[in-house]
């Protein structure tokens, strides 16, 4: 075994904690091969996409990760890549098939604080509307003590992306020694400023290390921001929510802030804010919690309670998840969770819930029946019939230890009271070791865009998949339209 896979396997062994130093490093997780039960066999189509559209950077870099997270609105696409730099060289590279690209710890590029690229027609267009970038591109990533803590702080998105037909959100945890920042876009009718200029930065708080920004969400003028690292009453470390009304009919922007949210009950390094969801009359909020004994909780807001906060309901963490709140999809009443943390395996789970009268009630646990791997749960999103499910390190049906994190994702059909469980499962046309198909996920009215972060495609801009692999960990994103 040489010094680059014993380096590999060692961060495998922390778990899921160490995740995105096996991304940001190159390594795999490794499986072994009695980690899984693997079913196997044909899945049912999902006949409700059309065939993809691959889409790269214009220009893409080595290690920019594009694709890490995605938003949409009407035909509008963000794209993050989340460390694309300047500064990194578009070479040429083989890509070992036994384990991710770049398996030296010694083999990394320079890292930027990466970019946002707006397509304001669903990726129809070979060129984006706008490409938005940090005022100083420095790298904005925690040191590595702080990579072994908490799993959702390792995954490090600097720039979270939340958009609607009037704003554009970025979230800017890593800024100002982690205090972080929001910049806020207009978007005139669906369209963004292509001058890259925005509208209103909202600084962080006072807390030094709050990380303001880490999650974001957008509803009509009503914005929600996460500072997952921010101290509690009682709790250090255990994050608040921000709640802001925007007015865009000023010549100026504004941004009040009509409330802040933090359930006394929450626990130190929970991560409360690290993901949000807006719906209808609720705003949901995870706090995944560590990788350890703390398994993670989801707390739901009525949006219409006096004053806004007073009576949060607490959805714990069903048995055997880890995680839980990691991922969020909100559909006016119907609630879905993900857990891409399982206890030991991680191999993941996705949780459907339903408002009631007494509140949200558990309806439905889903889990992967076919494909093995890990991280079943890790992004989330409703279509009307649909609820897609990413399992981003599925290892498409293969219990050999070296073929995971090629990424799927799951389409379960809606009913009335839940959801089919017989998904179909789609792959990536270009699948391959450690692409990470699915870790983005997102939903237009006409598109389904589905990122894989990890991916080696060397051409740029809108063309046919990319079966090369010439420029490691570029990242590229799959457009399908909705039938």
């Amino acid at each position: 075994m040489d010094a680059g896979t014993d380096w590999c396997r060692k961060w495998t062994d922390l778990g899921a904690s160490a995740l995105v130093a096996l991304a940001a490093s190159g390594c795999s997780v490794l499986l072994r091969s009695d980690d899984a039960d693997f079913r196997g066999g044909d899945a049912p189509t999902c006949d409700f996409l059309g065939e993809p559209t691959y889409l790269k950077a214009p220009e893409p870099t080595r290690s920019g990760f594009f694709g890490t997270l995605l938003a949409a609105s009407g035909d509008t696409l963000v794209v993050n890549a989340v460390m694309e730099s300047p500064f990194a060289v578009r070479e040429r590279g083989e890509v070992d098939g036994q384990f991710c690209p770049g398996k030296d710890q010694n083999d990394v590029p320079p890292l930027g604080a990466g970019a946002i690229y707006v397509y304001d027609r669903g990726a129809r267009d070979e060129a984006p509307a706008a490409r938005l970038t940090h005022k100083d591109d420095s790298p904005h990533i925690l040191p590595t003590d702080e990579l072994m803590g908490f799993l959702l702080d390792a995954i490090i998105p600097t720039h979270p992306v939340a958009v609607n037909q009037s704003w554009l959100a970025i979230g800017g945890a890593g800024d100002a020694n982690f205090s972080g920042s929001v910049r806020l876009y207009r978007r005139d009718g669906g369209s963004t400023d292509a001058r890259g200029e925005p509208a209103l930065s909202l600084p962080g708080k006072k807390d030094e290390s709050g990380m303001f920004g880490f999650g974001v969400a957008l509803d009509g003028d009503l914005l929600v921001v996460g500072a997952s690292r921010m101290d509690g009453v009682t709790a250090p470390n255990s994050g608040a929510a921000f709640v802001y009304e925007l007015d865009g009919t000023r010549p100026t922007a504004h941004a009040r802030e009509v409330a802040k949210l933090q359930p006394p009950d929450l626990r130190e390094n929970g991560g409360f804010g690290s993901v949000i969801a807006v719906s209808g009359e609720w705003i949901v909020i995870g706090a995944p919690g560590e990788s350890g004994a703390d398994p993670g909780v989801v707390y739901a807001f009525r949006r219409d309670d006096e004053p806004l906060g007073a009576n949060p309901q607490a959805i714990p963490a069903p048995e055997d998840t880890g995680l839980f709140g990691a991922a969020l999809a909100l559909d006016d009443d119907w609630l879905a969770i993900g857990a891409p943390g399982t206890p030991q395996s991680f191999a993941g789970s996705a949780h459907l819930y339903r408002a009631g009268p007494k509140g949200w009630e558990h309806v439905q646990p889903l889990r992967d029946e076919r494909e093995g791997g890990l991280l079943f749960g890790w992004a989330l999103a409703f279509l009307p019939d649909q609820l897609l499910v990413s399992h981003a390190g599925s290892a498409h049906g293969r219990p050999a230890s070296l073929e995971g994190l090629r990424g799927a994702m799951q389409g379960f059909q809606r009913h009335q009271s839940g959801v089919r469980l017989d998904p179909c499962i789609l792959h990536a046309p270009n699948p391959d070791p450690c692409d990470g198909f699915s870790v983005g996920l997102a939903v237009g009215d006409r598109f389904v865009a589905i990122g894989a972060q990890l991916e080696d495609g060397e051409r740029g801009g809108i063309g046919e998949p990319d079966f090369d692999n010439g420029l490691k960990n570029a990242g590229a994103v799959y457009v399908y339209p909705r039938k």
